[in-house]
């Protein structure tokens, strides 16, 4: 196996779904009749409707790769185990974890971080003395609104 040609299996592959994709949207759209009034509305009717079937198509093929791709993680990392190799990962190093004829498999970890919990923040500050008065009022100025998950909800009509 030769990379060029993985790396033409894997285009082919890309390529074939997006046509799925295509004429899929083209079958569930293609009965649809717009209600608008001008040329222009209709097009962008048609375009929205389009759009819309598009978007749900590929909401559900994110959801189903997504979870084969984590899966995969998980029994890639369950075979080497079986096989007596060590899996986990070091920060910030690449290293390989397997090797065969064909293929290479290497893990690399993100350098480890750090996270301070509010709720331990404030009972530390508070066990060291820091009067309850200031802690509130250097919360109050720290505190930024966040703006909420985005989602977008289709739901098809019977």
């Amino acid at each position: 196996m030769k990379k060029k040609d993985v790396t033409i299996a894997l285009a082919d592959t890309v390529r074939e779904l997006k046509d799925s994709v295509f004429d899929t949207v083209a079958e569930l759209t293609k009965d649809y009749i717009a209600t608008a009034d001008s040329n222009s509305a209709i097009n962008h009717e048609v375009e929205m409707h389009e759009r819309l079937i598009r978007h749900e198509i590929l909401s559900s093929l994110h959801s189903y790769t997504k979870k084969e791709f984590d899966t995969s993680k998980k029994e890639l990392d369950a075979r080497l185990t079986d096989m007596g190799y060590d899996v986990e990962g070091s920060p910030g190093i690449t290293r390989t974890v397997y090797q065969d004829a064909e293929i290479t498999f290497n893990k690399r970890q993100n350098k480890d971080g750090v996270t301070t919990g509010m709720t331990d923040l404030l009972n530390a500050l508070s066990q060291i003395g820091v009067p309850k008065e200031t802690i509130n009022k250097a919360v109050e100025q720290a505190t930024k609104p966040k703006r909420g998950n985005v989602y977008y909800i289709i739901e098809v009509g019977d």
